[in-house]
């Protein structure tokens, strides 16, 4: 029976090794560079602001931008240093060619996964009709790390668990005092 850590290896060195070909190279560079997805997202605030429910843009910019904070002062500022898992591509590093640089931080969880979970939990949170290609752009983000050699699949996983539960809780707590403002400003208006 092969255990956790085996199956976690193996799965990482099918996405990063067997699924290799330059068309994905040039996919995953893009889909994990943090200014492909602040372009896109500037792009659907100022479509927001037009078209969509204008109230809910400060609360999804709010949301995300704690969800962020947060992701990283517990995912990057304590669990890797906590935890210390060596990145795959330092780990076969002698065996491998990756197309992506490796840092010297630690690989699990995925502040990268964490963050894009955490951005698209928020997005979904306050505008629901956006759930499927929020949820896409994550799973790509999440993927490109594994691809790119830079993560295992479960530091994706523990990343994307940990941003989704964090945006979810700060999503909610806005989203209550929001109501909770609003509906402080109908009583006084009685």
């Amino acid at each position: 029976m092969h255990s956790y850590l085996e199956i976690d290896n193996n799965v990482f060195l099918f996405i990063s090794q067997a699924l290799r070909f330059d068309a994905l190279d040039s996919f995953f560079l893009i889909a994990t560079d943090f200014k492909t997805w602040g372009v896109i997202l500037a792009i659907f605030m100022v479509y927001a602001a037009i078209k969509e429910e204008k109230e809910m843009l400060p609360l999804f910019i709010v949301s995300a931008a704690i969800a962020i904070g947060l992701n990283e002062l517990i995912v990057s500022g304590f669990l890797k240093d906590y935890i210390a898992r060596e990145r795959p591509c330092h780990v076969y590093k002698e065996q491998f060619e990756f197309v992506a640089g490796c840092t010297k931080s630690f690989s699990f969880p995925s502040s990268h996964a964490a963050n894009a979970f955490g951005v698209a939990i928020s997005l979904i949170f306050f505008y629901h009709k956006f759930w499927f290609p929020a949820l896409i752009a994550a799973i790509i983000v999440g993927v490109s790390r594994v691809y790119l050699g830079v993560h295992y699949p479960s530091d994706v996983i523990a990343g994307a668990v940990i941003g989704t539960l964090l945006a979810f809780i700060v999503a909610t707590l806005l989203d209550n005092a929001y109501k909770n403002y609003v509906d402080s400003k109908k009583e006084i208006k009685y």
